[in-house]
C-alpha cells in the first residue's frame, strides 16, 4: 500500500466492498472455533460447498489422495436455515480460515455466489471483514491449448 493511503483511504475501500445489504442471512453460517478440531491445518485450502442446500467443508490431501468431509450434522447440534440456492465449490485458505478464529470463538460467515469474497463477522462484533474466495487445483478445468499436430 502506498505511503500516501489513509486510514479513511483504508476505510473507503472497505465499506465499498462490505455492502450491508449483502449480508441478509439467507446465506450465512454461524461457526465455532471448535469446527477447527475436524480440519488438517496442514493442508492448505477448505472447500465449501452445498448439497440439498446444506453446507459442508471438504479438505483434499492431493499426496495420500485423503478426504476429509465435515457435513453440518457434525458441525451443529440442530440444523441451521437452509441456503436459499446451491454453492458450487469455493475455496478459503486454510490460514486464512484458522485465523478468522483468532478474533472470536464464533464467526459468520456470509456466502455471496455472486461476488468473489466472503463477509466474516464475529457475533460479538468484534471483527468484521472481507476474505477473497481462491481457486485451487481442484477446481480448475484444465483443456488442451490446440490439439495436437497429426502424425
Amino acid at each position: 500500500m502506498p505511503e500516501h493511503d489513509s486510514f479513511d483511504d483504508i476505510d473507503q475501500l472497505f465499506n465499498k466492498y462490505f455492502i450491508e445489504d449483502l449480508i441478509n442471512g439467507k446465506n450465512k453460517v454461524v461457526l465455532s472455533k471448535d469446527v477447527l478440531t475436524m480440519l488438517e491445518k496442514e493442508l492448505s485450502h477448505i472447500e465449501f460447498s452445498t448439497k440439498d442446500r446444506q453446507l459442508g467443508m471438504t479438505q483434499r490431501n492431493i499426496y495420500s489422495g485423503n478426504i476429509i468431509e465435515v457435513t453440518m450434522d457434525s458441525m451443529f447440534r440442530k440444523r441451521e436455515q437452509d441456503f436459499q440456492q446451491e454453492l458450487k465449490p469455493i475455496g478459503m485458505k486454510t490460514s486464512d480460515f484458522w485465523a478468522l478464529f483468532d478474533f472470536s470463538n464464533r464467526i459468520e460467515v456470509h456466502f455471496l455466489p455472486k461476488e468473489e469474497f466472503y463477509i466474516v463477522r464475529s457475533p460479538a462484533g468484534k471483527m468484521e471483514g472481507i476474505v477473497a474466495k481462491c481457486v485451487y487445483d481442484e477446481l480448475i478445468e484444465i483443456h488442451p491449448i490446440n490439439k495436437p499436430a497429426s502424425r
